[in-house]
């Protein structure tokens, strides 16, 4: 069987590097007798799976909006499909469905041409829509997504393979531990973190969490904001970066700000007490680990959502995993009230979605 595997942002690279591992491990794949394992990565993936010692076949740019690059149809059918004869070289494609995307809808929409079955490998409710392509096969999160995805086709083969953010238990590290002891010895009493999502919501996710903290009846807080890791770099129509103009926008809080960008998005997730995001996966990794997630919900993250995924409201909020603010308010009783539970969301099993590829593709 020959494989590619495209991929760009961090959270599908999260499922796709441990499924790819089951590829490689498999004695009944062997490469010398004609099989491969082809890895197609850009963006912030590219990164993590060479971190992760698998060889790259094609490596694209970190930012493709910032530093353009393409691949014509001619140049991907030669390079990488094989297809120079009458059927090409590939027997399935496995693509991410990344934000915003680019390599992945162009070799999806190359295999659905050839004839080559697309498998989608979802690492949010709904991101297969970015394909453009309705996937052959399509690796879903949870009965939830499943259910989304059979709403919107009518009929779509399915495999729930689980959610790479409640797929481990996550043990701070020694300097995070250090780092979050010295200001909770002092007066502030409760963290809050802040993870930013795209250019077209993030300014009015913060709007909404800088009123809502002015209305709060406690005062005992800090918050530690983290920006989205690509985008914080990428330029503002003002010359600025964005980065630069959340930062400002967030400077309001003063000295109850604490940037912590030396710790890893887990550290800062589970050692602090309330997170407030739009839709980031960050939402489910702080609720399965115990803590408050609250979904930041402006029109304009609303508009973000939808434009994306096709979807009116965030899954996790829908599943009951996490609360939901739609206009500032006092944050006493979101913060008071009782923690959900999290049974429904499943932890990320690659066996699963390695066996459910091999049983399609009928090898």
């Amino acid at each position: 069987m020959n494989v590619l595997f495209v991929c760009k942002d961090l959270g599908p690279s999260k499922m796709m590097i441990p499924l790819v591992r089951e590829f490689l491990a498999d004695s009944s794949f062997p490469e010398d007798e004609g099989n491969y394992v082809r890895i197609i990565a850009e963006g912030l993936a590219a990164a993590e799976f060479k971190k992760g010692d698998i060889p790259l076949y094609f490596e694209g740019t970190r930012n493709f909006q910032d530093e353009p690059f393409s691949l014509s149809r001619d140049l991907v059918l030669k390079l990488f499909f094989g297809a120079v004869g009458p059927r090409p070289n590939v027997d399935v494609v496995v693509s991410g469905s990344s934000s915003p995307i680019n390599l992945e809808r162009q070799f999806s929409q190359i295999a659905r041409s050839l004839g080559v079955p697309v498998v989608a490998l979802e690492d949010f409710w709904g991101g297969h829509l970015r394909l453009d392509v309705k996937p052959d096969l399509l690796l879903c999160l949870d009965e939830y997504a499943e259910k989304l995805a059979l709403e919107r086709h009518g009929s779509i083969r399915t495999a729930v393979v689980g959610n790479h953010g409640v797929s481990r238990e996550i043990n701070p590290s020694p300097k995070a531990l250090e780092f979050f002891s010295k200001f909770r010895s002092g007066k502030f009493r409760l963290v809050l973190s802040f993870f930013g999502g795209g250019t077209d919501c993030t300014s009015a996710e913060i709007s909404m969490l800088v009123e809502s903290l002015k209305l709060t009846s406690f005062s005992d807080w800090c918050l530690i904001p983290r920006l989205h890791p690509k985008l914080k770099d990428t330029k503002h129509p003002s010359g600025s970066t964005w980065g630069e103009v959340w930062r400002k926008e967030l400077s309001v809080f003063g000295d109850r700000l604490i940037w912590a960008d030396h710790l890893s998005t887990e550290d800062v997730v589970v050692l602090g007490n309330v997170l407030f995001a739009g839709f980031s996966t960050t939402l489910t990794t702080a609720a399965v680990a115990g803590k408050r997630a609250i979904s930041l919900w402006p029109p304009e993250t609303r508009a973000s959502l939808r434009k994306q995924t096709g979807l009116d409201q965030v899954p996790l909020v829908a599943l009951g995993c996490a609360r939901q603010i739609t206009k500032p308010k006092d944050l006493l009783l979101t913060l008071s009230a009782p923690l959900p539970n999290t049974s429904k969301l499943k932890p990320y099993d690659p066996k699963i979605a390695y066996r459910a590829i091999k049983d399609f593709v009928g090898t």
